[in-house]
């Protein structure tokens, strides 16, 4: 038989302290969940009419052939059952940390946030939560697991004498014959890919991804990096990880968090927060405002939102097309 990891059942007891935590919460679920901060796109946007309200340009990436919608923060950034586990209880975490940040943005734009260090806190904790709660997790998730899952069985079929011990426990028969091994695999994968199913697995790797996240972004400064002559623009995944030496960026682009160099997002038309050794704040010229803008195409999904009046149609449709290679 195979001896017991430690580091195995150090989770497992984790997973049945969190399913029993949750289990009051099943019942409330919350389908329309945003993974972009409502605060933050607030931002983006204008009132373009009185009866309309506040709106910003949305652009979808997979039809750059139509103009962006102007559409209010509450219609954007949004992804529908992203954690299914009760997902009303993991709305109220993403809350509690926004309903904080408005007063941290203000410091960020008058300049004073330098010197409340707790105020610089919760816009690591925002920065954190949206890599965490961006779409690639989910991306990522689902790879991982078929992996995983075809590793495991893998593996399974060369402990054939645990296989046996296993239906023995169950059935009392000690099984020979053609396909008894990949019955008994389907048995002992039978809860965990419950958990997957049901979203279980991703609510709990969302969590403990914040943990390590947030971890890593706190052993930082940030750098408050003000445009005074050009927009800045906020993809569907904002918080991007990213390398001097790579053209790729962010998870997908295979920049593990500890890995990057630097996490940047942007926190409104002019300013955008990055990781830095110390906490600084500087005036960025328009280059680099595009190079910060391509970084935000390149890791979006499927849309981008900019201040209506920003004129960043045109750079997207020929950011797209040089990414393409259709230029």
């Amino acid at each position: 038989m195979l001896a017991p990891d430690p580091a195995a059942e150090e989770y497992a007891a984790l997973l049945r302290r969190r399913r029993a935590e949750l289990a009051p919460h099943l019942d409330k679920h919350v389908t329309s969940q945003h993974v972009v901060s409502r605060v933050v796109l607030h931002r983006f946007g204008r009132i373009e009419d009185e009866k309309a309200g506040l709106q910003l340009a949305r652009m979808d990436l997979h039809h750059l052939e139509r103009r962006p919608k102007l559409t209010g923060p509450k219609g954007c950034g949004k992804v529908d059952n992203f954690i299914r586990y009760a997902s009303e209880d993991a709305e109220k975490t993403w809350g509690r940390i926004e309903t904080r940040l408005p007063v941290a943005l203000a410091a960020a734009d008058d300049g004073s946030i330098l010197s409340h260090p707790d105020l610089i806190d919760i816009i690591k904790e925002v920065m954190a939560l949206h890599v965490v709660r961006g779409k690639e997790s989910a991306v990522i998730h689902k790879e991982a697991w078929s992996w995983i899952e075809a590793a495991s069985r893998h593996a399974l079929r060369g402990q054939i004498e645990v296989l046996r011990q296993f239906t023995l426990a169950r059935t009392g028969l000690y099984l020979t014959g053609a396909d008894w091994a990949d019955r008994a695999i389907d048995q002992l994968h039978a809860n965990t890919e419950a958990d997957y199913d049901t979203g279980f697995l991703f609510r709990m790797q969302q969590e403990r991804a914040f943990e390590k996240v947030r971890t890593f972004i706190h052993r930082h400064g940030l750098e408050f990096l003000e445009s005074r002559e050009a927009h800045f623009l906020i993809g569907d995944v904002p918080a991007v990880a990213t390398r001097q030496d790579r053209q790729e960026v962010g998870l997908l682009g295979g920049i593990a968090v500890d890995d990057a160099h630097s996490m940047v997002m942007p926190l409104g038309p002019s300013l955008t927060v990055a990781t830095s050794p110390i906490n600084a704040r500087g005036v960025v010229p328009p280059d680099i405002v595009e190079h910060l803008n391509k970084v935000q195409v390149a890791a979006a999904q499927d849309e981008v939102y900019f201040h209506p009046a920003s004129g960043l149609e045109d750079f997207v449709r020929r950011e797209m097309a040089r990414m393409s290679g259709d230029e």
